[in-house]
Order: structure tokens, then C-alpha cells, then sequence
């Protein structure tokens, strides 16, 4: 059964989380989409039709009890205490989790220690961002093929990480690659270095 959310919440409407509301909503997709965020960010989310609701960070527990998946769109060490936070939550069967940190090892260990095996944590990387910042930058179009990288917890089912990747694809227009965390990061630290190596 392909991956097809009736709700999704993003945590943190930030660039990144704004955009994948804008892309999601662009692109066709009808299920509902949840923003947990500030109240500031909520507002201005909610004018662009970003998302369909607000609440604020207090009511992350409510929120997720909600939706099928979720989007850490925090920097990495807030996504890091959000685990943390989610794993003393009951959280619903089969619900997805996943981030958009740029660095994969650390929080893909964490929610393979903390997480229960009811729910699946993709960990994930968005190749693309802007000068901008801030949930007023949000643009449908950021995902546009640009790489997004998949991190799944160890022992995933490959049709579960696949299913999710299609998702993506066909709603932000991205391209999808499966990798393994510590691969990611040694991916990444290399091509963010070189154009410092360079310049020295």
C-alpha cells in the first residue's frame, strides 16, 4: 500500500517547513497539513495557505496524535529534543517521522534508541535553500529538482522508505537517494568542504 498521508504536521514553519507545506499544497495534495510553530509563524502561514491549522509548540502531544506524519523542520539540536520529547508521547500506529537536518548520524541513532517500533523515523535532508529565511520566504517551488536525501533507521522496510520517497517526489518534485546516515555525513562533509579548500 503506497504511503498516503490524510495529515501531516510540520513542526517548526520556518523556510524549510513552509516550503514543504507550499510545495504539498501546489502540487494537489488534499489531506490536511498542521503547522506547530510560533504564534508569529503560524499567522503568516496561515494568510499564505500554507497550512490549514496552528497550534503552538506546547501542543505538540495533541498535535501529533492527529496526523500519519510528521516533519522536524527545526535545526538539528531542537530536532534532537523533539525525539526525545516524542518518544514519552503515545504516539499513533505506523506514524511516520521525519527531519530535514543536514547532518543524519546523531539523530538517526537517537530515534533507533528512543522511538518505539510502531512508528518509523526517516531521516531526511532537503538539498536546497535560500538566502532567505523565514516562513514568509516559503516557496512551493524549492524541492524542484533538488536532491533529497533518505536516511531510514536501521532494519526499515525498504518498501516503507521507498513508498515514502515516491510521496516526496510526486508532491515537491524532488529526486530521492537512500543513504546510509554515517555515508550521508561523510557525503556531505566533503562537498561542503571543497569550496572552502578552494578558496584557502
Amino acid at each position: 500500500m503506497a504511503f498516503d498521508p490524510r495529515s501531516i504536521a510540520v513542526y517548526s514553519v520556518g523556510l524549510l517547513g513552509g516550503s514543504i507545506g507550499a510545495g504539498l499544497k501546489a502540487s494537489g495534495y488534499t489531506g490536511r497539513i498542521i503547522g506547530i510553530s510560533s504564534p508569529a509563524s503560524i499567522g503568516v502561514a496561515l494568510s499564505m495557505g500554507i497550512i490549514d491549522e496552528g497550534v503552538g509548540y506546547d501542543r505538540l502531544a495533541e498535535a501529533v496524535s492527529r496526523v500519519d506524519c510528521i516533519f522536524l523542520c527545526s535545526p538539528i539540536g531542537v530536532i534532537i529534543d523533539t525525539l526525545k520529547a516524542l518518544s514519552e508521547m503515545r504516539l499513533p500506529e505506523r506514524l511516520v517521522i521525519t527531519d530535514v537536518g543536514s547532518t543524519k548520524s546523531e539523530i538517526v541513532s537517537l530515534a533507533n534508541c528512543l522511538l518505539p517500533p510502531s512508528v518509523e523515523f526517516i531521516g531526511g535532508h532537503p538539498m536546497a535553500g535560500s538566502e532567505k529565511s523565514g516562513v514568509g520566504a516559503s516557496d512551493p517551488f524549492l524541492f524542484q529538482n533538488a536532491m533529497y536525501l533518505l536516511t531510514p533507521c536501521k532494519g526499515a522496510p525498504e518498501k516503507q522508505c521507498g513508498d515514502f520517497a515516491a510521496f516526496l517526489e510526486r508532491f515537491l518534485g524532488c529526486r530521492t537517494m537512500i543513504a546510509d546516515p554515517e555515508e550521508h555525513d561523510a557525503i556531505v562533509a566533503a562537498v561542503s568542504h571543497v569550496p572552502h579548500i578552494l578558496s584557502v
